[in-house]
């Protein structure tokens, strides 16, 4: 699916625009938010998303009176507040000449972009 979603870099502008010049046309609004809920599992296209506007669109997505379109527009913006597109994360911490890897297996999410390890495991 990520790489994909990479392909979609390219398409992230015009889907962020078909947000607004195609919301009356259930179909088309549908096609490009599926797609972006594609896209922004890469870091790359939820940053060109940002870039374009497209979380503006995303929230007025949130009052549109199609319950299939919200959910996917909150998805979106989810993905997008939270850099989940990254997936876990790994720290390596150096002791003398010992490297322990510790491996995130829970993370806490803000909707303003902040990410918290919430655990981690020590392999």
């Amino acid at each position: 699916r990520r790489e994909y979603a990479m392909e979609l870099l390219s398409e992230v502008e015009s889907l962020c625009d078909s947000l607004f010049w195609d919301r009356a046309d259930v179909g088309k609004r549908l096609a490009s938010l599926r797609k972006l809920q594609t896209a922004v599992t890469c870091e790359a296209c939820v940053e060109e998303l940002k870039r374009h506007g497209g979380v503006d669109r995303l929230r007025k997505a949130l009052v549109w009176d199609d319950e299939e379109a919200v959910d996917i527009a909150a998805s979106v913006l989810a993905s997008c507040s939270g850099y989940t597109a990254r997936g876990p994360g790994t720290r390596t911490q150096t002791f003398g000449e010992h490297s322990i890897a510790v491996h995130e297996t829970d993370y806490v999410e803000g909707g303003l972009g902040w990410r918290v390890w919430a655990s981690g495991v020590v392999m």
